[in-house]
């Protein structure tokens, strides 16, 4: 299963390329180039889609968790902080596999987001099409 992690920030769509550390369970670590895309750029948005669920993701050392540091999202729309950038943002998590395509949004709670969805849609697998309308059209909802 393929997942992508996509910020919506102000007029913008915010994507990161992925990377992982050597180690088996390593989670995904945001890595350049940030794309940033028009909030209502449908073809944009889906060929960076598809080109982010076509790359491998980059191997890269064990970074230094312990280290307070600009996120490479935030730093990319000009923000000076971790904190501003989670306090504006609105992150949905979209997800590909054979059986379907689904996309989510998360909670935001304590600065952070959590692993509780606000809402949930699935597609058949390949309508990305309608996936990406459902997403901007959600999008633009307040949450």
């Amino acid at each position: 299963m393929e997942t992508l992690t996509l910020d919506k920030y102000e007029d913008f769509w915010v994507l990161a390329s992925k990377a992982k550390t050597k180690h088996k369970y390593s989670p995904d670590f945001d890595v350049p180039p940030v794309r940033l895309i028009p909030l209502n750029d449908r073809d944009k948005l889906k060929a960076v889609v598809l080109e982010l669920l076509a790359e491998r993701p980059k191997r890269i050392p064990m970074p230094d968790l312990n280290i307070e540091k600009l996120g490479i999202r935030p730093e990319a729309v000009g923000v000076k902080s971790n904190r501003a950038y989670q306090r504006e943002a609105r992150v949905f998590f979209f997800q590909s596999s054979d059986e379907h395509l689904s996309i989510e949004e998360w909670k935001r709670e304590k600065g952070g987001w959590v692993a509780d969805p606000l809402w949930k849609e699935e597609f058949p697998p390949g309508d990305l099409d309608a996936l990406i309308s459902c997403f901007i059209d959600k999008a633009h909802e307040a949450s």
